[in-house]
C-alpha cells in the first residue's frame, strides 16, 4: 500500500503520471 508514500504518490499524481489512477485513489 501507499501508506507512508502516500506524499510521493501524490506528487507523482501531480505530475499527470498516475492520473487515472489519482482519481481513483483519491
Amino acid at each position: 500500500k501507499f501508506e507512508m508514500c502516500r506524499i510521493c504518490f501524490r506528487e507523482k499524481a501531480n505530475s499527470g503520471k498516475i492520473m487515472g489512477l489519482k482519481k481513483s485513489s483519491w
